[in-house]
């Protein structure tokens, strides 16, 4: 599945958003009907999740975006915000291309965003360590991509949305080698 994913991603990469029946790369990971709903949500909701390896956090099915333990939200988002993240997400040059660098780690997702619509859900896991998005539809993780390009575009939109929370104040737009995560992380406890 992750190589016929690679593949649509490359020719919607080269050719930008989708026309005519080239199938956008995130449709070929949530299919087109829920697709539509990342793309034209009727409702948007915001969570700060406890990352796993939290202390203090019970085991959990990692795989369920639902049962990732809440620290706030949700949030139900304004209209021009979740407008903004759909186009974020709904953009092509947010991921990192196929063949390129790509991020392999163990994400510690911190944010969870749940979009609903008319077919049905997506959630959205963000672990802005890794730079990793993690869709599920239907509140089960189908796969993830490398927002590498797209990051200091959803760090300014979570800074708008979490105006309070220290760690996603702290996150900076443009991460470089050597930043210190672990203090970030600790900012939030």
């Amino acid at each position: 599945m992750k190589a016929f994913a690679a593949s649509l991603f490359s020719a919607v990469w080269l050719l930008g958003c989708s026309q005519g029946d080239t199938v956008h790369p995130i449709a070929a990971i949530v299919g087109t009907n829920l697709f539509s709903t990342l793309e034209h949500p009727t409702r948007v909701e915001a969570f700060l999740v406890k990352p796993r390896g939290d202390e203090g956090a019970p085991p959990f099915d990692r795989s369920k975006a639902g049962e990732y333990p809440i620290r706030t939200g949700p949030l139900v988002l304004p209209t021009n915000l979740a407008t903004n993240i759909s186009a974020i997400l709904c953009n092509p040059k947010t991921y990192v291309p196929p063949g390129g660098p790509g991020n392999r780690c163990a994400p510690q997702y911190g944010v969870r965003l749940k979009f609903v619509g008319a077919t049905g859900s997506v959630d959205v896991l963000i672990c802005l360590e890794c730079n990793i998005l993690a869709f599920a539809p239907e509140g089960t993780v189908a796969d993830d991509k490398d927002f590498d390009p797209g990051r200091p575009q959803i760090v300014r939109f979570l800074k708008q949305v979490f105006p309070d929370d220290k760690l996603i104040q702290l996150q900076k737009e443009v991460r470089r080698p050597g930043d210190n995560l672990q203090t970030t992380r600790d900012a939030s406890r």
